[in-house]
């Protein structure tokens, strides 16, 4: 009968101590009483669940055998035979050493075996209700877990659909699952290799098969599963059979009184019922956990992530200074790490704390990859200009591969923009560049040039590896500045040419040991971004004793001094439950409904999360703490998680205001200085420290911590919001003041100063690279071209409105159309978009509606007006000589003069401009946007525009007119969206005077130097361009 044990206990209750211990006995030299004079069968292992578990048991087992070494040092020492191996490592061993060959199919191409299953499947017709989802991304990902889930459980394909047949019908989407599963098998059968699973599956049959009674192993131990499922239990029994010894080690505890210990293990409930069903004759025994103190639990609540981490690493600092905590006795956990990793280390490193973010590297994310994909992907781009010139100053590009082009790209960066180049290698060498440089550019384009058409994909690999080995400068001539950089880039070269290999290799393994598929350079790009996308690498430490940080799911499973718990916020731990496609707990249920189905995974239990939880408290000797951020970096409020406010722990509660430990209890003289220069410390104070490095940095911050102070103060007249008037009034700065004034201008000030000094003071904006997308600016001056043209051709076609001859008006507006669209061509390059024509179309639709709407508004018209003037100008010279007078406002020692173009004026039908007459007026001006614009806005100073254009249409165009109203037409809808009323005189006089007393202000503000960071209502800053440089959010708002 074999031997089998099994130690049950709490977590951490010295059970991995026993069983190593036992294995190491086992493995040690010594006389075997069967044979004379010689030694006893050693071979012994040990089965862990990961590599990372395994790199833990590997520490102890050493550690165990130093001591095993000091203690015996007259006898043997040493191991024989003894092995730390995964589960499906030692069900392979088992395999060859009973002369089994096998192939094992690399993960990466599982998926696209699962496709060819689907594919196949729906091609006979036999999948329905998953055929609408087969193309979607991340389906075969999907359908893969849940094979994995019935392969864990033990059950064939065969198992699947026969209990299947049994209660579902023929047409659910669970027999089509099933029958993939099944397909999926026979694919790999096809081309002769298993997964790692399906070798399990192929172990157990072959130890259930054999009937000799050798013994493979001499002592087995299993450690570090957190749960068992029911292929590698069906395993386990079956190397029992042919074990000296099988001892399994497993956290449970049995006959639970407290309420709270009984929810810690109550997710682990099913495992353990499986465990003690498959090995009924085990011995069982009970390790209790050793009486301890419990470890004191405290909680700390900072305002933001940082802060919150700049807390942890003061504690952190002082554990290991001033109690002698080793570093490496210290663990700090997070749930997700992608929020925490850039506060973690910025805290850490200020500390100047030796520490180890245990976290794998997502390829895409290191720069090196970044840079050859980049490459790689120039020709997809058409190498856009943006992309050709970022990859040509990338730090990792070889110079010598073209130096002319290198050395110039200054010039032909400037050359290119200028040019408005978008991309194509057309455009490229159609650049006045030297001849050398345009050589160079010629060779780069044609070595990024894939090969054409359908190729074997080993020719697209071969093509790359040919670009990476010209293109990519050596590391030995790139200077990272640290050895953990250089480590970090060659390693993760090491694997993009692994991603490379894996191509190849899933060609080879799709097609039977030969190269097969071809296909095109996009679907090459895809599967390489893919592969990259599903790979990663564990990072390395640069400190050999660091403190240990990473996030909950891979903490260490052994006891430390000192544990913090950060992100304690609800929602991230307990983390909110993802549905998982196919194999989501609701999913799962259903499966479960079927009988003989039994696919549960124990960490979907609603239990988990709070298991885990406990888990990491218990696994400090000393002290936990609990921290937490208060607001979000969107400024949200953030809940304390359950696990905090659910009353479960007794602990102390702390909120740490900003930087009040900084002076207090700093870890850095950095974070000294800036906690008292935040806590109002004068800067003379701190250089009596007579410290050079306090020195400094204050130097340093003086200027920020000005500029911080006074936005943060609200001070929206500070001159680091924008307010300039102190060195205007000095003489130290001067405002160059137009001649002219336009109403855009005035309106811009209007809106916010601070947004009139960058944008027409300073003329900064947003960097956008071309594109053949019509610009904007374009797009106006072309619906603005086609009605100046139509309605300049009903003025010279002396029409007595567009309703006197609706067929001509049309006719008229068709040739107008044309015409600016012809103007549009030759002016920009929107007939190399492929999209133009549709573009066109749509272009045309628009400013037709704007015409039938023009027919609809002026048919109903209580007051007829006819076109006038078109583009009428007024302080500025036209071709004929003729020149309206620009329109001037007026205060005292204050003169602003205004200039611009009127869209349209409209006189009333019938009027003439006669000897003592005032004709009345209508002035038009076309808005691109379809927003309204009320006469309020030009009351608060918003929106000057229509006012000033209609006094200039009274006092400069058409001296002696009276403007009625005017009114805003959206092009893109076609709509009025905006009237202001002059034939009400009381509404006239508001409007006028505000108008007239803004313009005066405006300008005065302006030669003052107040550009303040003040915007004139809420709605501004929607529209502003320049959010990236504004600081809205530090100025008090009250």
């Amino acid at each position: 009968m074999p031997d089998v044990n099994i130690l049950i206990g709490p977590y951490r209750s010295g059970k991995t101590d026993l069983l190593l211990s036992e294995l190491v006995d086992s493995a040690t030299p010594g006389p075997d009483p069967n044979l004379s004079g010689g030694l006893r069968n050693t071979t012994s292992h040990l089965i862990v669940p990961s590599s990372r578990y395994r790199k833990l048991a590997d520490e102890r087992i050493y550690s165990r055998l130093r001591k095993h070494m000091a203690e015996n040092k007259n006898g043997a020492s040493g191991l024989l035979g003894i092995k730390v191996d995964n589960f499906y490592n030692l069900c392979g061993q088992i395999l060859k050493r009973s002369g089994t060959t096998f192939k094992l199919i690399p993960d990466t191409v599982r998926a696209a075996i699962v496709a060819r299953a689907m594919n196949k499947l729906r091609a006979a017709g036999e999948l329905v209700n998953l055929a609408p989802l087969a193309d979607f991304k991340g389906t075969y990902g999907s359908v893969l877990e849940l094979i994995d889930e019935f392969q864990r459980a033990g059950l064939s394909p065969d198992d699947v659909l026969s209990r299947l047949n049994k209660s579902a019908s023929r047409s659910s989407k669970h027999v089509e699952l099933a029958r993939i599963y099944k397909r999926y098998w026979h694919e790999l059968d096809e081309i002769g290799f298993l997964d790692s699973r399906r070798l399990a599956f192929s172990c157990r049959e072959h130890l259930a098969a054999r009937r000799d009674g050798d013994k493979l192993f001499g002592f087995v131990g299993v450690d570090g599963f957190d749960r068992f499922n029911r292929l590698q239990l069906d395993v386990l029994r079956e190397i029992s059979r042919f074990s000296e010894n099988l001892t399994i080690c497993f956290d449970y505890l049995k006959d639970i009184d407290s309420a709270a210990e009984r929810q810690e293990y109550i997710w682990k409930e099913s495992s353990f019922q499986d465990l003690i069903s498959t090995f009924k004759d085990a011995n069982l025994r009970w390790v209790q956990a050793p009486a301890a103190t419990p470890a004191t639990v405290s909680s700390i609540r900072a305002v933001d992530r940082y802060l919150e981490m700049e807390e942890v690493a003061r504690s952190v600092k002082r554990s290991i200074v001033e109690d002698a905590v080793p570093p490496e006795d210290i663990l700090l956990v997070v749930p997700n790490m992608r929020k925490y990793r850039s506060a973690i280390e910025a805290a850490f490193d200020d500390a100047g704390l030796p520490y180890f973010v245990d976290e794998a590297v997502a390829l895409p994310s290191v720069p090196v990859v970044q840079f050859l994909f980049k490459l790689l992907t120039l020709f997809a781009d058409e190498f856009s200009r943006g992309a050709v010139i970022a990859v040509l100053s990338n730090d990792h590009i070889k110079e010598d591969a073209c130096s002319h082009l290198c050395r110039a790209l200054g010039k032909v960066d400037d050359l290119s923009l200028d040019a408005d180049l978008i991309g194509t290698r057309k455009q490229w060498m159609a650049l006045n560049l030297d001849k050398p440089v345009l050589e160079d550019l010629e060779s780069f384009f044609d070595a990024l040039t894939p090969p054409e058409g359908m190729v074997p994909l080993t020719e697209f690999v071969s093509w790359a590896e040919d670009v990476v080995y010209r293109f990519l400068k050596p590391a030995e001539d790139i200077d990272h500045g640290d050895q953990f950089k250089e480590w970090l880039e060659d390693r993760a070269l090491t694997e993009f040419r692994n991603c490379l290999g894996s191509l190849v290799q899933e060609d080879i393994v799709l097609n039977g040991g030969e190269s097969g598929i071809s296909m095109e350079y996009p679907e090459f790009i895809k599967h390489l971004e893919h592969v990259m996308e599903q790979s990663n690498f564990r990072s390395t430490s640069v400190y050999k004793k660091p403190v240990t940080i990473c996030s909950v799911d891979l903490a260490p499973n052994r006891k430390f001094a000192r544990v913090y718990l950060g992100g304690m916020v609800e929602g991230e731990f307990p983390r909110r439950a993802k549905a998982r496609g196919f194999v989501s707990s609701d999913e799962i249920r259903l499966w479960s409904s079927y009988e003989g189905i039994d696919i549960d995974n124990p960490r979907l239990h609603p239990a988990f999360e709070y298991g885990l939880f406990q888990s990491l408290l218990k696994r400090a000797v000393e002290k936990v703490e609990l921290t937490l951020p208060m607001w979000d970096m969107a400024g949200d409020e953030i809940l304390p998680s359950f696990f905090i406010t659910g009353g479960g722990l007794e602990l102390a509660k702390e909120e740490v205001a900003p930087y009040r430990n900084s002076a207090a209890r700093p870890f850095s003289l950095k974070d000294f200085t800036v906690g008292a220069t935040a806590l109002g410390v004068k800067a003379d104070r701190l250089r009596e420290y007579r410290n050079p490095e306090i020195i400094d940095l204050v130097e340093g911050i003086a200027d920020q911590h000005a500029m911080l102070i006074a936005r943060l103060s609200g001070l929206s007249e500070s001159n680091y919001n924008g307010c300039l008037t102190e060195q205007v009034s000095l003489g130290t700065l001067s405002v160059n003041m137009p001649e002219y004034w336009s109403a855009t201008r005035l309106n811009e000030y209007g809106k916010c100063p601070f947004r009139y000094w960058v944008g027409q003071v300073m003329k900064l904006d947003r960097h956008e690279e071309p594109t053949l997308e019509i610009e904007p600016r374009l797009l106006g001056q072309t619906y603005h071209k086609a009605l100046e043209l139509f309605y300049q051709r009903i003025i010279d076609a002396k029409l007595d409105g567009i309703m006197a001859d609706i067929e001509r008006s049309r006719a008229l507006f068709k040739e107008s159309v044309d015409e600016a669209l012809t103007w549009l061509e030759t002016e920009s390059r929107v007939k190399d978009n492929q999209f133009w024509h549709y573009l066109k179309i749509e272009m045309e639709f628009r400013l037709n509606r704007f015409l039938e709407h023009e027919l609809e508004r002026e048919s109903k018209a209580k007051i007829k007006f006819v076109p006038y003037r078109v583009e009428a100008p007024f302080g500025i010279s036209t071709e004929s000589g003729s020149q309206a007078p620009a329109l001037v406002i007026a205060d005292g020692d204050t003169k602003v003069a205004i200039r611009g173009f009127i869209d349209r004026i409209d006189i009333e039908q019938g009027s003439e401009f006669q000897s003592g007459s005032r004709p009345r007026l209508r002035v038009v001006d076309y808005k691109a946007g379809s927003s309204y614009i009320s006469s309020a806005e030009a009351v608060a100073g918003r929106n000057l525009q229509m006012p000033i254009y209609m006094l200039a249409a009274e006092e400069c165009v058409l001296m002696g007119s009276q403007p009625l109203e005017g009114v805003y037409l959206s092009i893109s809808s076609g709509k009025s969206i905006g009237r202001v009323d002059f034939g009400d005189s009381d509404k006239r006089i508001a409007v006028e005077e505000a108008v007239r007393g803004h313009a005066i202000d405006f300008v005065r503000s302006i030669k003052r130097g107040d550009f303040s960071v003040t915007p004139n209502g809420s709605s501004v800053c929607d529209s502003c361009r320049h959010s990236l440089v504004c600081r809205i959010s530090e100025v008090n708002k009250g």
